[in-house]
């Protein structure tokens, strides 16, 4: 399949946005696999329910933006901003958000299972029941972050910081269900000093 033009894309990405707006009788809901989307700014678009297997977001400015309940099963995301979006319900296994930024973001019930999450900033992000089996979480920033009820099963946590300023009550691992704030900082706390 021959890879859309930027201005092609601009259209697909225009009618996708009428479509999750709801506006009557237009727009046509976003469905790709392989879509080169890398270094465009997409920040403040309502993109969700997009289904984009394997697209490129590398290096893209996602500020903002709304990528909640799409498809997004072995996208790429190197390096791009996605500060204070919204990845609600997304679909993103397998996909690597290496260096990404996620700063604020919205991850509420995001499915991570086995994604490469090295280096990214999730300082202030909500990770409320986010799904991370077996994810590479390598030095990555949790600063502030709110991960109540996430799934840390089987992943990798080596040279994670900002582990002792998370937010939780209670989250999954290796060990099982681990409740108290406490317990919870210091179980990270180890995983990121093996």
């Amino acid at each position: 399949m021959t890879q859309p033009t930027k201005d092609e894309i601009m259209e697909l990405l225009r009618l996708h946005e009428m479509w999750a707006n709801m506006i009557p009788d237009s727009g046509k809901q976003l469905k790709m696999e392989y879509l080169d989307l890398s270094g465009m700014d997409l920040s403040g678009r309502n993109l969700h329910w997009m289904e984009v297997h394997c697209a490129q977001f590398d290096h893209c400015r996602l500020i903002k933006t709304d990528l909640s309940a799409s498809f997004l099963g072995g996208a790429s995301f190197i390096e791009a901003d996605f500060t204070e979006g919204c990845l609600v319900k997304a679909q993103a296994g397998e996909s690597d958000w290496t260096g990404c930024i996620l700063k604020g973001a919205n991850l509420v019930k995001v499915d991570l299972h086995r994604a490469k999450l090295c280096r990214v900033d999730f300082s202030g992000a909500d990770l409320f029941k986010a799904f991370m089996y077996g994810a590479d979480l390598r030095e990555a920033n949790f600063s502030g972050a709110e991960i109540h009820n996430a799934s840390f099963d089987g992943t990798d946590l080596r040279g994670a910081i900002g582990v002792e300023t998370v937010k939780a009550e209670w989250i999954w691992a290796d060990d099982g269900k681990i409740e108290g704030l406490d317990n919870i900082r210091e179980w990270l706390f180890k995983a990121s000093r093996l």
